[in-house]
């Protein structure tokens, strides 16, 4: 599931308005999809997606539904649907329909990627072209980008090319053999952190992946994050995932996750969360994230979670900060 839960941004006067804004919240196109905006006052408070394939399962979509109403118990929403099987679109937004209380207003919409359908197999038609909303154009002047597809999103996170496979095998076993020959990992970590300007070399990209590999350097990575750093956070460990053999791969792309989650980039946590999990066992930084995306919790949470965390920490972990 991606959660994306940044605060609302645009108002929707139309099915347009809605279709439009939605692969900008997102940041792609979504493709056999159900997607749920939930609209607090009026506005777009948050914005879920799940594959359509896994929405349909047994109570499934209630189960995330019941999270997500949880938190936000007086909202209204959209049920949106992406799929070019249109029977299909609308057993799943009955479903999401019949979770709303009576009070909570609605719009259940299917999409087959030419046109839209909305309030029932009957309802309102229209033609989707998401690209030529009002709401669109606003989104794509505040930033907000929307790729072609999920796939595109999730190459951002891509490693190496197979080309490049010797080189990175001798820088890695260079800087191996240099942290080999280093006990203060933590203090390197909090040293790399603070120097980072906005690029990284494969050198620099090796040593950050190798030191996340250690639990308190792993920490001090964590703990640095904040949400007023958290794009350039994203950037940094978005770079070392690009640079870096798979092997090392793993506890970056899960500081990368906790960064983007940090950032509000719910689709990238996503992606983050899919790669992590096919490198890492479910435990630690991972199931904390997880455990973040399933239980809706939003990211100025990390606010009051930060210090928390910090007030914990060792002093070995306070001492590295003290120089990232």
């Amino acid at each position: 599931m991606t959660v994306n839960d940044e605060r609302p941004i645009l108002r929707l006067r139309s099915v347009d308005d809605g279709l439009g804004l939605i692969p900008h919240l997102l940041g792609f196109h979504p493709e056999e999809s159900l997607v749920v905006l939930v609209l607090d006052g009026g506005q777009v408070a948050l914005t879920a997606r799940l594959d359509l394939a896994e929405a349909a399962g047994p109570d499934q979509v209630e189960g995330v539904l019941t999270r997500i109403w949880c938190r936000f118990p007086a909202a209204d929403a959209w049920f949106v649907a992406y799929t070019a099987h249109r029977a299909y679109a609308w057993a799943v937004l009955r479903r999401c329909d019949r979770f709303l209380p009576a009070s909570a207003a609605r719009r259940t919409i299917a999409v087959d990627g030419r046109t839209w359908q909305a309030d029932g197999p009957r309802g309102l038609r229209g033609v989707y072209d998401p690209g030529s909303s009002r709401t669109a154009a606003e989104a794509a002047v505040r930033g907000l980008v929307a790729r072609r597809s999920r796939a595109e999103l999730a190459a951002l996170v891509d490693g190496p090319p197979a080309a490049d496979t010797d080189r990175l095998v001798s820088v890695a076993e260079r800087v191996g053999a240099e942290l080999a020959a280093e006990p203060r990992w933590p203090e390197l970590m909090g040293r790399a952190l603070g120097g980072f300007a906005g690029t990284l070399d494969d050198a620099a990209a090796a040593r950050l992946a190798m030191l996340a590999s250690h639990p308190v350097a792993r920490d001090v990575a964590l703990l640095s994050m904040s949400r007023a750093r958290a794009e350039q956070q994203v950037e940094l460990w978005r770079q070392v995932v690009n640079r870096t053999l798979a092997v090392h791969q793993g506890h970056p792309l899960a500081l990368l996750g906790m960064a983007a989650w940090i950032a509000g980039e719910g689709a990238l946590v996503s992606v983050c969360l899919e790669r992590a999990g096919r490198l890492l066992p479910p435990a630690g930084l991972l199931r904390i994230l997880r455990g973040l995306v399933d239980q809706v919790t939003p990211p100025d949470s990390w606010d009051e979670l930060q210090p928390q965390l910090l007030a914990a920490a060792s002093g070995e972990v306070r001492q590295a900060l003290a120089v990232s």
